[in-house]
């Protein structure tokens, strides 16, 4: 699942990783967290280019070799600091098993990766706050709950979120809970 104010790089960064995992052929957590910490990284690049170094004539690689003798140390160190505060506004929620293992974590820029597999779920989105103080409201956690019962904590958690403000008095329906 994904949720962002800007899903620009949503179809790049799923087909690095869809590449990357057809030629690893590997889907342990490890090799999936790496493919997601990749893509970042490359969207980040591109990023970094397409807004700061193409209008001024370089690469990256061009800007880290040759930017300070060329720019000076002020216009090197600002280019630098508009690079360094480049984000994606985009975050993923995963769920999956590897070698009968379960799996809960989060992706966000620039690659960070967050488990949550021990909690037995969590949120993204607008509503992820809403959603998560109503899944943790309950004394006995969710995994360990009857079908029903976590069912019925799921649905209300959802329910919850389409609460949360978007903007002014806008209220969404955005969200994702995996558990």
């Amino acid at each position: 699942m994904f949720a962002g104010n800007d899903i620009s790089s949503l179809a790049p960064i799923l087909d690095h990783v869809w590449r990357s995992r057809t030629k690893n052929a590997d889907d342990s957590l490890q090799t999936v967290a790496a493919a997601f910490r990749s893509a970042y990284k490359e969207q980040l690049r591109l990023k970094a280019e397409a807004e700061f170094l193409t209008p001024i004539g370089y690469t990256l690689e061009e800007f880290k070799k040759d930017g300070l003798s060329q720019l000076g140390p002020e216009n090197f160190t600002r280019i630098l600091y508009e690079i360094e505060k480049q984000t994606i506004d985009l975050q993923f929620l995963l769920a999956g098993f590897d070698d009968k293992e379960e799996h809960i974590f989060t992706v966000t820029s620039p690659g960070k990766i967050e488990h949550y597999t021990e909690l037995g779920f969590w949120a993204i989105g607008v509503g992820q706050t809403h959603a998560l103080g109503s899944m943790f409201s309950y004394v006995n956690r969710v995994r360990f709950a009857s079908l029903p019962d976590a069912l019925y904590r799921v649905c209300k958690a959802k329910f919850t979120s389409e609460n949360a403000p978007v903007g002014g008095n806008e209220y969404g329906d955005c969200w994702s809970i995996t558990f």
